[in-house]
């Protein structure tokens, strides 16, 4: 089967000439129809600007270098702006990180969600205010007729990220990008959001593109996880392979920082944490960018990267083998 998605030796760099930085350098990724994929690691790692790249939403900073963006065969990075506008929130919409500075804040949260159906259905403005009513009814907000005429900040933080999902899947596009949708939410809401998702996805079989750093909320929603550090997908796989056995010392050092037991924080124990920090952009080694924050690095890390290969008894799954 032909993926949905498909992500070629795609590089982004950032900076002045002569101080470029490659802030992902030659991304390979696969996203099925229907699937559900975790991409996972530190901030700065190349998450949200991959994103942003396939949603062709990159600043002006950002260069693309090379590569490409096959979404149902077409090339993204090929299209025109005009054409790009037709897909976007079309055939792919995103759930951005922050649903107060996403969503406008002098426009009804209502008109927004009908503004989406008016720009890439053929319905009337009666007919838009109807199906939008519709939407915030299925993302479970309350009052839905009443909630049409208010605007973002009369919402909680849970409340504006059901509003911004509304918006992404007003027109039941292919494919759903979901950069942080829990970030800054209690424990609560955020089993909320995720149980919305699922019960989305399940409805209308959209594949799912889920950018986090909570390993735990991967590890139960996605079908398969692509580690990102620096730039680099260093491992990707199964979610139970690379969750459970590892093989990459960065995904084994994540793994390592969250909490034995799920009372360990509040009990006093002190948790583990990757010392060091990713680097700057233009200070990364052309090697393994892991290499200098990493206890079983050898001399050749930092200046040769190892080739990205399959594990032999997992087919799914590869990783930068650093053993």
């Amino acid at each position: 089967m032909e993926p949905l998605l498909q992500v070629n030796n795609l590089c982004l760099s950032v900076g002045p000439m002569g101080r470029r930085g490659a802030v992902v350098r030659d991304l390979e990724l696969a996203l099925q129809p229907g699937e559900r994929l975790g991409l996972v690691g530190e901030s700065g790692s190349g998450k949200s600007l991959t994103a942003l790249a396939i949603m062709g939403l990159l600043s002006e900073a950002v260069t693309v270098e090379s590569g490409e963006i096959r979404f149902m065969g077409n090339d993204l990075l090929r299209l025109d702006a005009r054409a790009m506008r037709h897909v976007r929130g079309k055939e792919i919409s995103m759930i951005f990180q922050e649903p107060l500075t996403a969503l406008n804040p002098v426009m009804r949260v209502g008109e927004q969600i009908a503004e989406v159906l008016l720009e890439h259905r053929e319905l009337s403005v009666r007919d838009a205010r109807r199906k939008a009513v519709e939407l915030l009814d299925l993302v479970g907000i309350r009052q839905p007729a009443e909630s049409y005429a208010r605007y973002p900040h009369q919402f909680s933080g849970g409340m504006r990220q059901r509003v911004m999902i509304a918006m992404a899947v007003a027109c039941r596009p292919r494919l759903l990008i979901a950069d942080e949708p829990t970030t800054a939410l209690d424990v609560t809401v955020q089993a909320q959001i995720i149980d919305l998702l699922d019960r989305l996805q399940q409805e209308t079989g959209v594949a799912i593109l889920l950018i986090s750093h909570n390993l735990a909320l991967v590890g139960n929603f996605c079908n398969r996880i692509a580690v990102m550090y620096a730039g680099d997908v260093v491992e990707t796989g199964e979610c139970p392979d690379v969750l459970v056995h590892p093989h990459h010392p960065y995904t084994r050092a994540l793994l390592d920082c969250l909490p034995a037991e799920l009372d360990s924080a509040a009990g006093g124990e002190r948790l583990n944490e990757i010392g060091g920090q990713v680097p700057a952009p233009a200070d990364m080694a052309p090697g393994c960018r892991f290499a200098q924050r990493c206890s079983q690095a050898l001399p050749s890390c930092a200046s040769v990267l190892p080739p990205l290969r399959r594990h032999p008894e997992r087919p799914g799954t590869s990783w930068h083998c650093i053993e």
